[in-house]
């Protein structure tokens, strides 16, 4: 699931903002997606959800890093063969 929430979308100068929600491992989080208004009003809605699926997807790519950084951890410097 990844949706940009309607309320969100918030103008501060050039600039534009919005929260995207998304989902990862069965829990939702929340992503600040900003970017320029010109650059925005340029982009078609594929062009946007490429941008929007793009930010996305290293959210989550840094999300995964975390757990499997964890889960290594847990077995490092540990004899594997051992019970």
């Amino acid at each position: 699931m990844i949706r940009i929430v309607k309320n969100s979308v918030a103008f501060s100068g050039d600039n534009v903002s919005a929260t995207v929600e998304y989902d990862f491992g069965g829990a939702a989080y929340t992503l600040s997606v900003e970017g320029k208004i010109e650059q925005v009003m340029k982009m078609t809605g594929a062009q946007l959800k490429a941008f929007v699926l793009g930010k996305v997807a290293l959210a989550r790519q840094a999300r995964g890093k975390a757990v499997a950084q964890s889960v290594l951890e847990a077995v490092a410097d540990v004899d594997l063969e051992a019970q």
